[in-house]
């Protein structure tokens, strides 16, 4: 298992008297990533389950905040600033409802705004033409924001007014021009219409918090319903 976990584990259970604490975390997580690993098709709601276990809640919350702070408090697609938990997500970069084996790779996540996490939903824009089990062999050939330097492979320009926030993603390499096209041209969209559409735009963050705050309920309806919002902005 990655040692990254490891390391996160040693961060949130910091002294000897939390040995036990750190050592029950780790063989939780160890249970599921096995299990994903072993378990063929691998759960696709694993990560829910994660949730509601003993420790789930706390690890989930304390992830989170890990990986704020490992990314300067920004998203790690838009460079947005994320000031709260409400407004960011845990994000899986190869989604588990394709890669649902990598559900538990530390590499794989990071943490994305409510927005962009929204419009990615499951989107895959890596179709690994042969998925390596070590994740890190993988050859991924669109932007990938554990791996990749921003600023190398994207160019964001923003010019914001009282009425206007106008956001454009310049793709610079051949990775950036993929997730541009597939998803920071409908988040600029999205910044743009947003302030025209405040009862829509008031929804979509009900919704948003209602998910962040229950993570095990954030189904495929509930995707669903925040694209359709999305679509509609």
């Amino acid at each position: 298992m990655d040692s990254d976990i490891t390391c996160f584990l040693m961060q949130i259970y910091p002294r000897a008297a939390h040995a036990p604490d750190r050592a029950a975390a780790y063989q939780q997580i160890l249970l599921f990533y096995r299990g994903v690993r072993r378990n063929f098709p691998p759960d696709k709601n694993i990560w829910a389950k994660f949730y509601n276990t003993d420790k789930g809640a706390y690890l989930h919350r304390k992830l989170r905040e890990y990986l704020a702070t490992r990314q300067n408090q920004l998203c790690c697609y838009c460079q947005d600033k994320i000031y709260h938990h409400i407004n960011s997500n845990i994000e899986h970069i190869l989604p588990i409802k394709h890669y649902p084996y990598f559900a538990f790779s530390f590499d794989n996540l990071a943490l994305s705004c409510a927005t962009c996490n929204a419009l990615k939903s499951a989107d895959d824009w890596f179709k690994l033409a042969s998925v390596k089990q070590s994740y890190r062999r993988n050859k991924f050939d669109c932007f990938h924001p554990r791996y990749h330097s921003y600023h190398e492979h994207i160019e964001m320009i923003r010019i914001g007014t009282n009425k206007v926030d106008v956001r454009v993603f310049i793709g610079k390499t051949k990775e950036g021009k993929i997730i541009c096209k597939n998803l920071l041209g409908k988040v600029s969209n999205f910044f743009l219409k947003e302030k025209t559409c405040p009862e829509i735009s008031k929804a979509i963050t009900s919704l948003e918090n209602y998910i962040s705050n229950n993570p095990d309920a954030a189904s495929l309806a509930l995707e669903q319903i925040t694209k359709v919002l999305y679509s509609k902005i």
